[in-house]
């Protein structure tokens, strides 16, 4: 099984161009929506990453899922990475894209007095703005490299981030990142580095791949790195075809029952 995991401002639906490609392969595919994105309930807390792993992880024993392939992306990497290290038995292979690790690279890149990115800090205040205006700026846009969404694909996005109270839904898991990395790095001391294989996969035209490729390293002893050429950030939106193709180089055949 492989479990696709969106990242910020999207929901499962980001990987609906991909998914397709793995069920033709053999693979049961789910993709979720995290607490606080699309169908979701919308919580006052609870968007620490460990605890949205544990979250994926009371899912995966309710579908009685014991071994997968986790693809996360964004804030998405983030949660997918703290599944890995609460439960590293039950995966055979790891896909971390466009994001940094709490803990191991994010916090410097989102402090804004070395140039960090801005609106991390913005979000996490919960703040909120006109929100298809804000969102066609930062996240949407062709100069942002996510040509991929289309005004159909909005028009989704749009029915959650739109109504009262979504985007601050959306931004509860900006709230807990310092808390995230001081939690990871407390864990890698305890636990060590993770074993199974990791790829870092990134746009071409995305977060720079030195950003997360050296917090990975830190914390996986078997790591891997591509690119998704023409592809911005949102990699599954832009260039759908070739995520699913370079996923899937990745991760192999569907194991044997």
């Amino acid at each position: 099984m492989v479990l696709f995991v969106h990242g910020w401002p999207y929901s499962w639906y980001e990987w609906k161009d991909v998914m397709p490609a793995f069920a033709n392969a053999g693979y049961r595919a789910i993709a979720i929506d995290m607490p606080g994105y699309g169908d979701t309930d919308w919580p006052e807390k609870g968007y620490e990453k460990r605890a949205i792993a544990e979250d994926i992880h009371q899912l995966l024993d309710q579908l009685g899922v014991r071994r997968l392939d986790l693809v996360g992306t964004d804030i998405g990497a983030m949660v997918s990475y703290a599944y890995a290290a609460a439960y590293p038995q039950s995966l055979r292979r790891l896909v971390l894209s466009e994001s940094l690790l709490p803990g191991f690279g994010l916090e410097r890149s989102m402090d804004p007095d070395v140039a960090g990115f801005w609106h991390f800090g913005f979000h996490r205040q919960w703040s909120t703005a006109s929100e298809l205006i804000y969102l066609n700026t930062i996240a949407w846009t062709y100069g942002s490299g996510n040509a991929g969404v289309t005004d159909a694909d909005k028009a989704v996005y749009m029915r959650t981030f739109g109504a009262p109270g979504g985007m601050k839904a959306s931004f509860g898991v900006y709230s807990t990142l310092y808390d995230d990395g001081r939690y990871n790095r407390e864990q890698f001391r305890r636990d060590g580095p993770l074993r199974m294989p990791v790829l870092v996969l990134n746009g071409d035209r995305g977060i720079p791949q030195d950003l997360l490729l050296p917090g990975v390293r830190q914390v996986a002893a078997n790591v891997t790195a591509g690119y998704i050429r023409d592809s911005g950030h949102a990699i599954s939106e832009n260039q759908p075809a070739e995520t699913a193709s370079a996923i899937l180089r990745f991760i192999g055949s569907p194991p044997r029952r």
